[in-house]
């Protein structure tokens, strides 16, 4: 990954001098260079999931993401909400009748690297991005909880937050079943790429 601080890379974060915060930047610079083609690219592209149910998921390819941002407010700021992780995924659609995974390419351009937990004050619970970010990455356990430290609770998985549709490209539509769905998702395995 190409580095340029002057277009893409903000990361005024860094001045409160954060071990946390830059063990999730980390992990976003980890799941980048994981694809192979984001090695000498100044904005990475994703492969990322969002999950909701089938007719939504039509829509959404149709006529885009655009009106999703009212629907949910978001434990970590106000935006589309995706994981680089399907399966993590799985919990949040399985009450749905007829859930779907969207598979889509994002770029993230200014990471922000959240560490606020939604039930602490700070919280950035329908906050709008911060100032001069165009996405937030979320270092996240099995249970979408901010871990308070990342040398005692590992990050599993990751939440994706961006502000902006046109950072979104919808690529692929998987319509899944709801029966069983569950038993493809074991909160005590790893995850896996």
């Amino acid at each position: 990954m190409v580095d340029s601080p002057q277009i893409f890379a903000k990361q005024s974060w860094k001045k409160k001098k954060s071990k946390q915060k830059q063990t999730i930047y980390d992990k976003y610079l980890e799941r980048c260079q994981g694809t192979g083609w984001n090695d000498d690219v100044e904005v990475p592209i994703l492969v990322t999931c969002h999950g909701t149910d089938w007719n939504l998921a039509l829509a959404i390819a149709s006529t885009g993401f655009s009106a999703l941002s009212n629907v949910d407010i978001g434990w970590h700021g106000s935006g589309v909400y995706f994981t680089t992780y399907a399966m993590y995924g799985l919990p949040f659609i399985s009450h749905r009748v007829d859930p779907a995974l969207l598979i889509s390419f994002v770029t993230l351009g200014n990471v922000f690297p959240v560490t606020e937990n939604h039930t602490q004050p700070d919280n950035l619970v329908g906050k709008r991005m911060n100032p001069g970010y165009t996405a937030h990455y979320v270092g996240v356990n099995a249970d979408g909880f901010v871990p308070t430290s990342t040398s005692t609770n590992p990050l599993l998985y990751d939440e994706i937050v961006v502000s902006q549709e046109p950072q979104i490209s919808p690529v692929y539509l998987i319509r899944l079943s709801s029966t069983n769905l569950m038993e493809l998702y074991d909160t005590k395995s790893s995850p896996q790429n």
